[in-house]
């Protein structure tokens, strides 16, 4: 595929982004405006990030079912602490918590000291997972630009420099521009729900092709489903779980969504559901992406690459190309919202109390 078309995407996209929010900020300009509880149990899926687009696949294809924790731990809180996500929402809006660091700080007296290190601890922390996300999106490229199986030729630089430069104004105009944090951001979750039907389906479509796949391969040339996820669960996939149930609260971006973003305590009861739906058909179509990557490409191919190599093994471009925009999407998703919330905390416990 020309890295033209590849940049061109990227444009076009980022532009769509762009538009999507601008318009709906508009909307909500306007008085008597009601955001869906489906709008917010669908940005609540930027939990989902290049990790879940390309790294599950990897995981399942070396370790089987160490991929499952990640989804399951989310899962578990939705289903069962509704109650628990719904005090902290509650708190958050009765105090006016802008940041998660803020809301730590809240718990104890307001401390200074708590909120500094918390913002401190959380940029150490995400930083290293935002360029992570910048990286999937120079990888994803890279797979598109040589084929299926070849060393790469060119690093995707142009595509990741676009997009870096694209993200920090999207995180500027519909983010950190507004003085009052504790403003709603319509355009930014509009465009979050949009990321993540486009995730879901480029993942759902890979699986229909890698189902096909399965089925009129030759008996034998694909790994059964015994080899590639033996029933072997152990302390550590109990371990992953319970940290995946600290993190959908914890993390810094879905701290942000999930509870500074809430309009009404009435939208967690759609989330309830709707979230672990979503993570339970992401967490389906990873096997028989996975029977297939490692039946059907090159030994060369890393498993993390599974989700955009079939495609491309079967010269099907669109659907590569839908792909690419799915782990796209997966990424900046992410980046978006963590800066956003990195940002605010930055600004309130570190910035203005030095200034001060």
């Amino acid at each position: 595929m020309p890295a033209w078309l590849i940049i061109t995407c990227v444009v076009v996209y980022m532009a769509i982004l762009f538009g999507i929010a601008w318009l709906r900020d508009q909307e909500a300009a306007k008085p008597g405006f009601r955001q869906s509880p489906i709008i917010y149990a669908l940005a609540i899926m930027v939990y989902c990030t290049s990790w879940t687009f390309f790294g599950a696949v990897g995981t399942a294809g070396s370790s089987g079912w160490d991929y499952l924790p990640i989804y399951l731990g989310p899962a578990l809180v939705f289903l069962f602490l509704p109650r628990l996500l719904k005090r902290i929402g509650d708190i958050a809006e009765r105090e006016g918590v802008t940041t998660l660091s803020d809301f730590l700080a809240s718990r104890y007296g307001k401390s200074r000291t708590i909120g500094a290190l918390v913002a401190i601890g959380a940029v150490v922390g995400s930083l290293p997972y935002i360029a992570l996300q910048l990286k999937s999106v120079g990888m994803s490229v890279q797979a598109l630009l040589v084929p299926t199986g070849d060393a790469p030729t060119q690093s995707g630089a142009e595509s990741v420099l676009i997009t870096a430069i694209g993200l920090a104004l999207f995180a500027i105009l519909f983010g950190a521009r507004h003085s009052d944090l504790t403003r709603h951001n319509a355009g930014l979750m509009r465009v979050l729900a949009f990321e993540a039907v486009i995730k879901l389906l480029a993942l759902v479509a890979v699986a229909i092709l890698s189902l096909s796949l399965l089925r009129e391969a030759p008996v034998g040339q694909m790994p059964s489903i015994e080899d590639m996820f033996p029933v072997d669960f152990s302390a550590r996939f109990i371990t992953i779980t319970l940290l995946s149930m600290a993190a959908i609260i914890c993390l810094p971006r879905q701290f942000h969504v999930g509870f500074i973003e809430r309009r009404d305590a009435n939208d967690l009861s759609v989330a309830r559901w709707l979230f672990p739906l979503y993570l339970l058909i992401t967490s389906l179509v990873v096997i028989p992406i996975t029977l297939a990557g490692a039946g059907a490409l090159p030994k060369s191919v890393p498993a993390d690459l599974y989700v955009l190599e079939l495609p491309l093994l079967n010269e099907n471009g669109w659907l590569a190309l839908l792909v690419f925009l799915g782990g796209f999407s997966a990424a900046t998703g992410m980046v978006i919202v963590a800066t956003i919330a990195l940002s605010n905390m930055v600004t309130n416990e570190l910035i203005v109390p030095a200034l001060m």
